[in-house]
């Protein structure tokens, strides 16, 4: 698919470059761009609507983290502040083309941060750009006060090669007994497993016939429910219920509803149903459910 998508990109790469002097004939500087911007989007804009369409897409992403809401994060007013400090030093520069560019990079900024605003779908957004803010940020202000490009040059040497997280080498440092690197193995069940497209239910039954044969508890799929469940459920859907709340009780509104966690969130009735088809379905019918994974080595080490 990536491969489809570069080929795209290279046949409208050309066809923008084709068009540009007939363009140059016919409209003005500003349309010209804009066409051109609509073309070398094409690509991007058919992969995304490949994605988004892909079997258990929406359902993968609620297990990542999205949430649906209109309510803007904490996070997306912290990086506002510094998307506005940063055109501050990008106003006061002479330089015409450095102020427009970061004056229209502010503004996108702003755009992406309370994106959910208008789209009502949330997916730690504000977390992700804000790393882009706080860099175009530096680079702004490093450019306003030395007014030369080496001082930014400088800046980008120390950021990716001084500040850089190498922890990404370490990746085979704590690797478990059971490891199936480099075989033609694959695991029964893995938390990791929800980040790939796949239906919900799979991952919850995979868990269960994994969990055997512990007597499993309403206390111990509730300590596990993210494993099972992913980030979104377990962690950002509650967080954004009691971020409702909080800020429903600041305004002093009637109806707020109280802080929960993820027991009283869901429910016990919620947790009792998983339970029910544990201990009715799977621990009874374990052969069948070995079966229809392929599961064929069974060991203990993670226990």
């Amino acid at each position: 698919m990536e491969n489809l998508f570069f080929l795209f990109f290279r046949f409208f790469e050309r066809l923008a470059g084709s068009l540009y002097p007939i363009s140059n004939c016919f409209i003005v500087k500003f349309e010209r761009k804009f066409l051109l911007i609509l073309l070398l989007a094409i690509p991007a804009l058919f992969y995304l609507n490949l994605q988004i369409n892909s079997p258990y897409y929406w359902e993968t992403m609620r297990r990542i983290g999205l949430v649906e809401t209109r309510l803007p994060t904490v996070a997306s007013f912290y990086y506002a502040f510094w998307s506005l400090f940063a055109l501050l030093p990008a106003i006061i520069v002479t330089n015409k083309k450095f102020r427009s560019f970061f004056i229209i990079i502010s503004i996108s900024f702003l755009i992406l941060l309370f994106s959910n605003v208008i789209t009502g779908k949330e997916l730690e957004t504000a977390n992700h750009v804000g790393r882009f803010v706080l860099l175009a940020g530096s680079i702004a202000i490093i450019y306003a006060i030395s007014k030369t490009r080496k001082a930014v040059i400088l800046l980008l040497i120390w950021l990716f090669v001084f500040r850089s997280n190498f922890s990404v080498f370490s990746i085979f440092a704590n690797k478990n007994p059971e490891s199936v690197i480099q075989t033609s193995h694959y695991v029964l069940f893995h938390p990791a497993g929800g980040l790939f497209l796949m239906p919900s239910d799979e991952l919850l039954e995979r868990y269960l016939v994994w969990k055997y044969p512990e007597k499993l508890t309403i206390q111990t799929l509730v300590a596990d429910f993210r494993s099972y469940s992913g980030t979104g459920p377990a962690i950002h859907q509650v967080a954004q219920y009691n971020y409702r709340v909080r800020i429903c009780k600041l305004f002093r509104l009637s109806g707020c509803g109280e802080i929960k966690n993820i027991l009283s969130f869901y429910g016990q009735d919620y947790f009792q149903k998983i339970l029910d088809r544990y201990e009715a379905e799977i621990f009874p019918n374990i052969t069948k459910y070995y079966q229809k994974y392929h599961v064929a080595l069974i060991n203990d080490y993670s226990r």
